[in-house]
């Protein structure tokens, strides 16, 4: 039954979610972190990218804030997928992915800036002495930080999508979203104005690199047990509506379980077992 859910689960589908989740991460950090931060502390007016938000205005706290917005929307998404249990599979998975996607670039930005002396939070630092030990604590706070968000990954696909890291199925559902965010970063930033240049150091570093623990999460969860979290609607598939759509926004999604004599899989009886020890 596993390997029929893996085939089962709609590639289009997982794309779009990732796509909306992407997008998502991207607005707020460039426009709400950066851009609405600045025109509210007295910037009049600048230039607004996927990839970057330039004024004639600046500060520290402009410099931060698409950070530390993306580390509140992540918390925030978090929060509210521990409330939806019973929301539809398609839900849950698009508050994770959007949670993580915007966890990975908040944590990965501190690192990023230490180690390269690039991007947001090099700036945030400039001028502060002794300036090899900030830049040495903005990567142990980006090691520390980072790590945090793997954990949670490895937590939020065992405990609310019944994926554990053993699972077949983690693969297309960590791979893909990793494939369509740098797509969809990478592919944007070739349209701002500044400059070909920043794909390579910002929108690729924001996509292939932060988004990376996507990919390796699973070798640090290799004793998580999805047992007690699993209910039958989380052997249900991500599989895209039949009905035609004009445009990845207006994609309906739901998700269908497989027939019932056959959708108990090794988890659940695992489940039952223990609960009939106990007894």
């Amino acid at each position: 039954m596993t390997d029929d859910l893996v085939k089962a689960d709609d590639a289009l589908t997982i794309c779009a979610i990732s796509l909306l989740a992407a997008v998502l991460a991207d607005v707020l950090h460039e426009g709400v972190g950066h851009a609405l931060i600045a025109m509210l502390t007295g910037a009049q007016s600048g230039n607004l990218s996927t990839v970057a938000w330039s004024s004639t205005f600046d500060s520290r706290l402009v410099q931060a804030g698409g950070t530390l917005v993306n580390l509140a929307a992540g918390a925030i998404l978090w929060f509210a997928l521990t409330r939806v249990r019973e929301a539809s599979i398609e839900t849950r998975y698009f508050l994770l992915i959007a949670c993580l996607f915007n966890l990975f670039d908040g944590t990965g930005y501190f690192f990023f800036s230490g180690v390269t002396n690039f991007g947001d939070w090099a700036g945030v630092i400039a001028g502060v002495h002794p300036y090899w030990v900030w830049r040495t604590l903005l990567c142990v706070v980006g090691v520390v930080t980072y790590y945090g968000a793997v954990l949670v990954a490895g937590l939020g696909f065992a405990k609310y999508l019944g994926v554990s890291v053993k699972n077949p199925r983690l693969l297309r559902l960590t791979l893909l979203p990793y494939l369509t965010a740098i797509a969809v970063i990478g592919i944007s930033g070739l349209f701002n104005p500044i400059g070909i240049q920043l794909v390579w150091l910002s929108a690729l570093p924001a996509s292939a690199g932060a988004h990376s623990g996507m990919l390796w999460f699973r070798y640090l969860h290799s004793q998580v047990d999805c047992r007690f979290w699993l209910r039958r609607t989380d052997l249900a598939r991500l599989s895209l509506d039949s009905d035609g759509c004009a445009c990845v926004p207006a994609l309906r999604f739901r998700a269908r379980a497989g027939n019932q004599s056959q959708s108990i899989t090794s988890c659940l009886r695992a489940r039952h077992d223990l609960l009939q020890r106990r007894e």
